[in-house]
């Protein structure tokens, strides 16, 4: 199950987006309808939540696979949301963008990261 814990993450994501738009807890709880209707708090979150899913997809896939399947397991959780309410339209190509630049900084952290690690092993 390790090696597809990114897979439950991104999936995860989506049941998360479809519990927030079907259950409609905002209605219940003023205060995360405040955050859900934020668009900062709305971009901080898809940073976060796809940043972290690349992370784990880079330790498990090679890095010339984790923004891909980031940005599928995105266009699925979009897809979702807006699945029999409208087609894909601008908000969800933005959100993707975000969860891409997400994936692609986690990707060069990783690269550098691995880039030092393997540079102080050679120095040795």
């Amino acid at each position: 199950m390790r090696s597809l814990t990114f897979l439950a993450w991104g999936l995860s994501i989506t049941a998360g987006a479809l519990w927030i738009r079907f259950a409609r807890p905002q209605q219940h709880l003023p205060f995360l309808g405040t955050l859900i209707a934020s668009e900062p708090v709305h971009v901080v979150a898809h940073a976060t939540l796809y940043g972290a899913l690349a992370w784990l997809c880079s330790r498990r896939l090679p890095l010339r696979w984790v923004v891909p399947t980031v940005l599928g397991l995105g266009l699925v959780q979009e897809l979702a949301q807006v699945l029999g309410v409208r087609p894909l339209a601008g908000p969800e190509v933005f959100d993707l963008a975000v969860d891409g630049v997400a994936a692609v900084i986690v990707v060069a952290i990783v690269r550098w990261r691995r880039r030092g690690v393997a540079g102080a092993a050679a120095a040795r």
